[in-house]
């Protein structure tokens, strides 16, 4: 298995862009709303396109998001498998020393564990039987259908692992940077606060998925500054710089994994995703059980929603995508975004098993 994976890696640092920024957050099943661990996250890459697509795995099935124009498909970028293992990741800068060359491994890895693991335990198995150095820098956040949630901190030569299960709160979040890392390196710190600020202040007592959609990956709140730039006067031109906020310039997906209770079928995970910048597009529903029935929207880009963001981004110069016409999208875009939402939460609930 590892020869295979290293002859991958080497070919994907030939010829893969890599993702450079990510917000991704734990939620465990004790704090959830359906008693079932959640996770988020939100993706930011160089590459604008992605989709979701299924998989059948050495071991086990699963079901990805992918950069559509990786037409080998050697990486993906979160998923679940049929066993109910998830895993996403958000890249570290903060872990490896300045003399160890990074290489985009974390999607090749992310793509064997879901075709070989089924736990987090085995996830942990997993990491230790790496070759080293193997090439990583980055947080692993992993649930599964047993009970297990946990981020693993990882880079060449080890890991540290956090279980949310011993987190005070009931949740985990990280960025851009690692816990164990060097102090102050990295980047993301405004978002992590944001994010730990959002959940502890505006979340419901219990964890939503639909909140881990619209509360925090369309949230343009931001800690730093102590505000929500999407409330209050915004400037006559509508123009507010957002590249700070989890939604950035950048973003391109979000994705929410409601696991499975320990008396669940394994495959019973549900992925709800909104492919493109979350606050232009709505989050569509699918069953990890359904395997290749993937919905028509989410199995190519969704370039409607790569337009509305574009329009929404109208400085294309010197920096200026950082800027987002936030009259238009408060005012038109996210209203229509949120009626959608709420039909297909509401229609999914009525069709559940």
């Amino acid at each position: 298995m590892w020869k295979r994976l290293l002859s991958l890696c080497l070919y994907a640092a030939l010829s893969l862009p890599n993702a450079f920024a990510c917000t991704t957050v734990i939620v465990s099943a004790g704090k959830s709303s359906t008693g079932r661990p959640l996770m988020l996250k939100v993706r930011d890459t160089e590459d604008s396109f992605n989709h979701i697509e299924h998989f059948l795995g050495s071991n086990y099935s699963f079901t990805a998001l992918v950069n559509s124009r990786d037409s080998a498909r050697l990486s993906v970028w979160a998923g679940a498998n049929d066993r109910g293992f998830c895993i996403m990741n958000s890249v570290s800068y903060n872990l490896r020393p300045d003399s160890l060359e990074n290489k985009p491994y974390e999607g090749m890895v992310m793509k064997e564990a879901l075709g070989t693991c089924a736990t987090v335990d085995e996830f942990e198995d997993f990491l230790m039987n790496m070759p080293k150095p193997c090439g990583l820098e980055t947080n692993y956040g992993v649930i599964d259908a047993v009970g297990g949630a946990a981020y693993f901190e990882v880079w060449d030569y080890g890991y540290t692992r956090f279980d949310v299960s011993e987190a005070a709160d009931g949740y985990l979040v990280r960025t851009n940077f690692s816990l164990s890392g060097r102090k102050d390196e990295g980047r993301g710190y405004v978002r992590y606060e944001s994010a730990r600020k959002l959940l502890a202040d505006q979340a419901p007592k219990k964890i939503s998925p639909r909140f881990l959609i619209d509360g925090i990956a369309r949230s343009f709140y931001h800690a730093t500054l102590g505000r929500d730039l999407s409330k209050g006067r915004i400037p006559r031109n509508g123009l507010v710089n957002v590249d700070d906020c989890i939604p950035r310039p950048t973003t391109t997906a979000c994705l929410v994994f409601e696991g499975v209770a320990k008396s669940d079928p394994p495959n019973g995970t549900v992925l709800w995703c909104a492919l493109g910048y979350p606050p232009v597009c709505a989050a569509i529903p699918i069953r990890i059980a359904d395997g290749d029935d993937i919905p028509e929207a989410l199995r190519k880009p969704d370039l409607q929603a790569l337009e509305r963001k574009e329009a929404l981004m109208p400085v294309t110069r010197d920096g200026g995508r950082k800027y987002l016409n936030m009259r238009t999208l408060r005012s038109r875009i996210l209203p229509a975004v949120r009626r959608t939402e709420k039909k297909e939460f509401r229609r999914f609930k009525k069709n559940e098993p």
